[in-house]
């Protein structure tokens, strides 16, 4: 308990200090190059229900089957949230509203690309796409049971053209049906660039479990670049990893030294970097995900690119760009309301603003739990 209360101290003065003022304006804006965001959207779901697919919390009230479904569920707070919503397209119609606000809340113009997960199936990250302003889609088709998905959202230009997209399984003995990894090939100004969109199993999955999903990612990587060397890649992702996870899918796949193809994390060489200033770093330096049962920060989300996009040559990530899009609306401070706990009372500021699912109230639906994340590519001479 001693321990948990020290950590549980050290994350509130995180939480506190951590964004004292917002970070909006820190950012450069970049006039040309290429605009890269990834968002855990969290559940967006159409009103439509997929067959075969455990999607019957997202479906209206009335609708044929819901209610005998939802008695089945054994988990009493999931039951009670099957039983209680009414997912209608008006608030299918409210959650890409609010999505929409969130992507541009520091920003004024729309990324080449948006990677998504926790998105459903192809129809409601088209609409998505309506909103938003995008004429390109690839998503996947994953077995997960819920029926929750990874896809990518991008305009094509000049310089970017869309050339092919495939997926790969994320299989292992013991592991339920999970997300697939989808891979979307691009040519971006004449060279070959491959992006990858993962959605790693959760922290409920042992640490096995998204090994094997890094290993799966790799393979994909090496069989791209063993074909051709120079090609660009990025794989992106809510990858439900943390320090604590062992053995670990960075440390001994993605990044481990020993990799045909090392992959870097973007946000490492963010803060490694010697000519970005020490107070942006802070500003940058919590997580991606505030998890209230352990009082932790988590950076769940990333990017990983290959060593080519930081060489400073040609095509290359601009570090100054990384960004936690962690700006107002979508904060809140969260507050423990359990007077059995020992953090009782404590307030940790400026978390993800979760989504409310029950109103369609605007101000009070909220957007995700998770903060989406940027960065652009540039051509360094």
């Amino acid at each position: 308990m001693i321990l948990r209360f020290c950590i549980g101290i050290l994350t509130l003065c995180v939480g506190l200090n951590g964004f004292a003022k917002d970070q909006g304006g820190s950012k450069p804006a970049y006039d040309s190059g290429l605009d890269i965001m990834f968002y855990n959207v969290l559940n967006l779901f159409d009103a439509e229900h997929d067959e075969g697919k455990d999607d019957w919390t997202f479906l209206p009230k009335g609708f044929p089957g819901k209610a005998e479904y939802c008695k089945t569920v054994s988990n009493p707070k999931y039951r009670e949230e099957c039983e209680k919503s009414d997912w209608t397209p008006k608030h299918v119609e409210l959650k890409l509203k609010q999505i929409k606000k969130a992507i541009f809340a520091n920003r004024t113009k729309l990324p080449a690309m948006l990677g998504l997960c926790e998105v459903e199936n192809e129809n409601v990250v088209s609409q998505l796409g309506q909103v938003l302003g995008y004429k390109g889609l690839a998503m996947a088709d994953s077995p997960d049971a819920r029926g929750i998905d990874v896809g990518l959202l991008y305009n094509e230009s000049d310089d970017l053209k869309f050339v092919s997209k495939k997926e790969y399984t994320v299989t292992a003995e013991g592991l339920k049906a999970t997300r697939n990894i989808l891979e979307v090939q691009f040519e971006y100004l004449g060279e070959q660039l491959f992006v990858y969109v993962n959605h790693w199993p959760s922290q409920a999955a042992p640490a096995v479990m998204r090994v094997a999903a890094a290993k799966i990612l790799q393979e994909a990587i090496d069989s791209r670049i063993a074909k051709n060397k120079d090609a660009l890649v990025i794989a992106m992702g809510d990858f439900n990893t943390i320090p604590q996870d062992y053995p670990h899918p960075f440390k001994s796949v993605l990044t481990n030294s020993t990799a045909t193809n090392q992959l870097v994390d973007v946000r490492d060489s963010f803060q490694s970097a010697k000519d970005i200033p020490v107070e942006e770093k802070k500003a940058q330096a919590f997580g991606t995900y505030f998890f209230p049962r352990d009082m932790t920060w988590n950076f769940l989300d990333h990017f990983f690119v290959s060593k080519n996009l930081l060489d400073q040559k040609g095509t290359d990530v601009a570090l100054d760009s990384f960004d936690i899009n962690a700006y107002e609306p979508v904060l809140k401070d969260f507050k423990y309301e359990d007077q059995s706990s020992f953090a009782y009372g404590t307030v940790i500021k400026r978390t993800p603003r979760d989504y409310d699912i029950y109103t369609l109230n605007e101000n009070e639906a909220g957007f995700s739990d998770h903060f989406g994340i940027s960065m652009t590519l540039v051509q360094k001479k």
